[in-house]
């Protein structure tokens, strides 16, 4: 078997490679330390490094070693790409076997049973343990407040890329006038002036 148990700062962690990077251990020996705190931490690891494999690995550790502490893993990342990697949901009460699914397959899934895959889908996103979607499904309060507000207070949360929060931040915010929009506006603001000096 490809992988190896760790000892980090107490927890067990099984790790998917037989050889793990010194940056690597220490990336995840200080989530651990932050997510003990209960607090928020910033963590910073170059490109190609490993920084997703060894935050995932620690907090799916940690929340099987506390599942009272942390109840849910969300996982936001930016790019559908980045979405689709392979992650084990391990739902429960759910109408799915235990498995990974991703959009298409709560698609066939619904179908194949009869059900709203749209409602499938947020109906798994409550059971599941670990959750990977876009940032949008929490930043952006319109699409927040439909799909995310269920959520377990006890989550932890991981931003991927998170130096990309501000572009969405502002995406989901912001509104694109066109001339064209503000010269109806215009000719609509001086019709109902017409009409009140009537």
């Amino acid at each position: 078997m490809v992988g190896d148990t760790l000892n980090i700062d107490g927890l067990l962690v099984y790790f998917p490679y037989d050889y793990i990077y010194p940056e690597q251990f220490s990336y995840m020996l200080e989530l651990k330390r932050t997510l003990d705190a209960k607090g928020h931490g910033v963590l910073e690891m170059p490109s190609g490094t490993g920084k997703t494999v060894s935050l995932l690995s620690l907090i799916v550790a940690y929340q099987r070693a506390r599942p009272l502490d942390v109840t849910k893993l969300i996982y936001c990342s930016r790019t559908v790409p980045e979405i689709e990697k392979d992650f084990d949901t391990h739902g429960r009460d759910v109408p799915l076997p235990y498995g990974v699914y991703n959009l298409d397959d709560l698609k066939a899934h619904g179908r194949q049973k009869g059900w709203c895959p749209y409602f499938l889908a947020r109906y798994s996103i409550l059971h599941a343990n670990v959750v990977v979607y876009s940032y949008h499904y929490l930043l952006d309060p319109k699409i927040a407040e439909l799909v995310s507000r269920e959520l377990a207070k006890k989550s932890v949360v991981v931003f991927d890329e998170a130096h990309n929060i501000d572009n969405v931040c502002i995406d989901s915010m912001g509104v694109t006038i066109t001339r064209r929009t503000l010269d109806r506006c215009q000719a609509n603001v001086g019709a109902l002036q017409a009409a009140i000096q009537k």
